[in-house]
């Protein structure tokens, strides 16, 4: 459950850029936006005081504040009503944690919007879909839907929107332990907000926040130093900022190997109402624990981590966990069972495997989404530059001669560039094919060895170095896929 609170408070940024704040929003405030004049900014205020419209109201007032706003929606003639009153119903199903009637709510709405071409409300339905599957850790159809909402960014043109959603892709990146490909995307969200002059505090509290934690999972001391620095040199009147500074001071004394002071910050924390103390400080404590000897109650933190049903279908989170628990059992000559735990990781590192292969695809695609907006983007600007050639070419002879080639050169060049994406996207499907397969075999040859083996303990020992060195040979011909994109 802590996890869900965690995830909803991530992506509470995710619509327009006009919002800063989550406060209730009033009955008042929504028959405002419905008076206005109907326009691309009306329906952005509309869709985000949904949003928000049910939050931080008691249980008890809920179905209340639903007939309200379904009044609202019957008397004004809203555009696209029936899919505005869907997304409205999906927000108050989700209020109520009714996780899976809300997707099921949400993927009609998504169907009408479509019909619409309602693009504003298919990138929220999209991106609200996908922080739906990503809590209930179907990572693939999550970054499915976020590459759904980016293409909605795109054609609203919208840098705002597109920046989030590369920072959010970036967190399933960080959560599947895919630190190069999360930092990529934090990169490429930097990029864009300063390509597009687009100063949004929030966001670089978020995409530094997000870098120190992959740093602090790739163990790369110096690297959380700088990230912890950065944050503690914003100053945002954010209860959140507050939690990502601390957090950086105490992991990175994690790292550093001073367990004691560490975990003295984290119990004082866990007192702090300014902290938001959730289950990464828990699974942190664990590691503390553990690493300083006290295995007795590392034990205790990780079983009721692995006990909470929030962790439920979320294989990245239980695996190294379960492997926590199998060498504390070993280390107490509990035999058998450290084997029933080591068993459990397997299984648990299988299905992230077959996950993370399933992901990589999907970030292909998004990738080649990438380079086919920028194709689109220098067509547009060819078309431009042909139309001022034929005005160029109707004035004055000279121009019409030097226009000419230059028209010539442009063709050739949109030729080329269109090769160049065809030889690309050739070679790329070439090393999925061969490469990532490659390294899968070889992953899922070692765990099949290790299941079939009589002392599977002693089989995963001799095995974990290939193992680790399958995987991030995997995570590096991922990479490579990622870096051939960008060249």
């Amino acid at each position: 459950m802590m996890r869900k609170i965690y995830l909803i408070l991530l992506f509470a940024l995710f619509l327009v850029g006009t919002a800063r704040a989550t406060e209730l929003v009033s009955t008042d405030s929504l028959l405002t936006i419905l008076k206005q004049k109907d326009g691309p900014q009306k329906d952005k205020q509309l869709i985000l005081s949904i949003r928000y419209y049910f939050g931080g109201r008691l249980p008890r007032n809920l179905p209340a504040a639903k007939k309200s706003l379904d009044s609202l929606l019957t008397v004004f003639a809203v555009p696209d009503a029936e899919a505005v009153r869907l997304f409205a119903e999906t927000m108050y199903r989700m209020e109520q944690k009714q996780y899976i009637a809300a997707e099921k709510v949400l993927v009609r709405a998504i169907r009408l919007a479509e019909q619409k071409d309602d693009h504003c409300l298919l990138f929220a339905c999209f991106t609200q879909l996908a922080f739906l599957q990503g809590v209930e850790g179907n990572a693939t159809e999550a970054i499915t839907s976020f590459r759904q909402a980016r293409k909605e960014a795109v054609t609203l043109n919208d840098a705002y929107l597109q920046t989030l959603v590369d920072i959010n892709i970036s967190d399933i990146y960080h959560r599947n332990k895919l630190y190069n490909q999360s930092l990529l995307y934090l990169d490429q969200a930097t990029a864009l907000m300063r390509r597009q002059k687009l100063g949004e505090p929030s966001f670089t509290m978020m995409i530094l926040a997000n870098k120190a934690e992959n740093y602090f999972s790739m163990a790369r001391v110096d690297s959380l130093a700088k990230y912890t620095k950065l944050l503690l040199g914003l100053k945002l009147p954010s209860q959140r900022l507050y939690t990502f500074q601390q957090r950086g001071i105490y992991t990175l004394e994690l790292l550093q190997g001073y367990y004691s002071d560490a975990l003295r910050r984290l119990a004082k924390l866990q007192k702090d109402k300014r902290y938001n103390y959730d289950e990464t400080d828990e699974k942190n404590r664990a590691t503390m624990l553990f690493r300083s000897g006290q295995i007795d109650s590392a034990r205790v933190v990780a079983r009721r981590l692995i006990a909470d049903s929030a962790l439920q279908n979320h294989p990245e989170e239980t695996l190294p966990l379960y492997e926590m628990l199998a060498r504390i059992a070993a280390a107490n000559s509990e035999n058998d069972l450290a084997i029933q735990y080591f068993d459990k990781s397997l299984q648990q590192a299988k299905m992230q495997i077959t996950r993370l292969v399933a992901v990589d695809p999907i970030a292909a695609g998004l990738r080649l989404d990438e380079m086919q907006n920028g194709y689109v983007r220098r067509e547009e600007g060819f078309k431009r530059e042909r139309l001022w050639l034929i005005f160029s070419m109707v004035t004055i002879t000279l121009v019409l001669v030097v226009g000419a080639m230059l028209y010539r050169n442009i063709r050739q060049k949109r030729e080329l560039e269109k090769l160049l994406f065809e030889t690309k996207r050739n070679e790329l499907s070439f090393i999925n094919s061969h490469e990532i397969r490659r390294h899968l075999s070889n992953i899922l040859g070692i765990i099949d060895t290790i299941s079939n083996s009589d002392d599977k303990y002693q089989s995963y020992v001799e095995a974990e170095r290939h193992l680790l060195k399958a995987a991030k040979d995997l995570d590096n011909s991922i990479l490579y896929i990622a870096d051939k994109l960008n060249d």
